[in-house]
């Protein structure tokens, strides 16, 4: 059985597929295959020097990641020439993963799921889910940005509304990592007994 993990960002979803991994599920997460895509010297980091120019590098002469997602959220007829560039390798590397997974279910972990419109990939889809307060603290918290672009970002996503109706199942995680890890466990449970059946 292969699960999708989806949430807003600073919803928690990282740290939920840490606690997965803790119990012995394979669990990858497409942003980490989306970086290393787009790694120094990957044809993918070229063809987007090519297009972009210097400005996308930070001082190391990597792929500022911050800088790529200011230019696609600034001028949106850029998305699908970068999309059209990552994407086909992260397919490619979520194909090799589930190929090489060993636990009973798989996890990947997928930020725009519903946005991509790339639920019928997964047997179920878990959402992560926090109220937009409690995702602007953790995310501006945790990125050192400010409130506003957090909420920018939020509202460029589906509504919280259309998540929590869409999903499968659903984790509530507006407490603290103890909780979060019983809610964890609890979902675990239930896969296994849904795998098992």
């Amino acid at each position: 059985m292969i699960i999708g993990l989806t949430g807003g960002i600073g919803s928690g979803k990282s740290s939920a597929g840490m606690l997965f991994r803790d119990l012995g599920i394979d669990v990858v997460d497409t942003d980490d295959l989306a970086r290393e895509c787009i790694a120094f010297g990957t044809p993918a980091s070229m063809l987007l020097v090519e297009k972009f120019g210097n400005v996308i590098l930070d001082s190391n002469e990597q792929i500022d990641r911050k800088q790529l997602r200011k230019i696609i959220f600034e001028h949106s007829h850029h998305k699908s020439f970068v999309e059209s560039i990552i994407h086909p390798e992260v397919a490619r590397k979520v194909n090799s993963f589930i190929a090489s997974a060993n636990s009973v279910y798989k996890i990947i972990i997928v930020p725009l799921l519903f946005e991509t419109n790339s639920q019928q990939n997964y047997q179920r889809v878990l959402l992560i889910d926090s109220p937009e307060t409690v995702q602007i603290q953790r995310a501006s918290a945790r990125d050192g940005v400010d409130q506003d672009s957090i909420k920018s970002i939020i509202n460029s996503q589906l509504s919280r509304a259309e998540k929590l109706r869409l999903a499968d199942d659903i984790i509530c995680n507006d407490g603290n990592l103890s909780q979060l890890k019983k809610s964890v466990k609890k979902m675990n449970d239930y896969y296994l007994s849904l795998s098992y059946e």
